[in-house]
């Protein structure tokens, strides 16, 4: 082997992309949420300001690492159901495509959708949901995590959702307050493997008590 062969093939192995270069995981929150400027898109009943309902969400996403970088891309899809109260209950649902920028324990997001829906009841409940036609719902996100082992996180977030629809905005905004929990789905080594490879969650430093010992 010449030495033009072999530097090209100790540069392969040195940049090769890892085995694990695409991270999955799945997300939930809970929590609770109120609407501003909600009459165009609950009228005739909407309020301005109403009180408070509960917030939640599930999503899934995909990291373009394998966890080691300090600054990662994730993209995902995470349905958000947002409810509030006043004179009646409201409630609104949108499904997202979400982009995330995370950096270390931190995080924002953001994502825009057509797929709105809204329900109006005297009571909260998950019957008579109906599509918002000519709808376009954008969110952003800021978020914080607490890594517990290498494959599940807690978090909390906040989140501001509005919707644009026959030329109105409103809600404006919906904003939800919630607690995360974050699964990393663990497919191929980890961290606390002895191969050495990446936990696939670039905030986890170290086993916490009682998932085990400080390391």
């Amino acid at each position: 082997m010449g030495t033009r062969s072999a530097l090209l093939l100790l540069l392969s192995l040195l940049f090769a992309p890892s085995a694990q270069a695409v991270t999955f995981y799945v997300e939930s929150g809970m929590g609770t949420s109120f609407f501003r400027g909600g009459e165009a898109f609950f009228a005739p009943e909407g309020s301005s300001r109403t009180g408070y309902g509960l917030a939640f969400n599930l999503g899934f996403f995909m990291v373009l690492s394998d966890g080691s970088a300090p600054v990662e891309l994730h993209f995902g899809l995470q349905p958000r159901y947002s409810t509030a109260s006043q004179t009646s209950s409201y409630t609104l649902l949108a499904a997202y495509p979400v982009a995330r920028l995370q950096i270390s324990r931190l995080y924002v997001a953001g994502g825009m959708t057509p797929f709105v829906w809204r329900r109006m009841g005297a009571s909260a409940g998950f019957d008579a949901i109906s599509a918002v036609s000519s709808a376009l719902a954008t969110y952003g996100e800021v978020g914080i995590l607490w890594p517990v082992t290498p494959d599940f996180s807690l978090g909390l977030a906040g989140t501001a959702q509005y919707v644009s629809s026959g030329g109105t905005r409103s809600p404006s905004p919906a904003v939800d307050l919630a607690m995360t929990m974050r699964f990393y789905l663990n497919w191929g080594k980890r961290g606390g493997d002895s191969g050495g490879a990446s936990s696939g969650s670039n905030e986890f430093q170290g086993w916490r008590y009682p998932f085990g010992e400080i390391r």
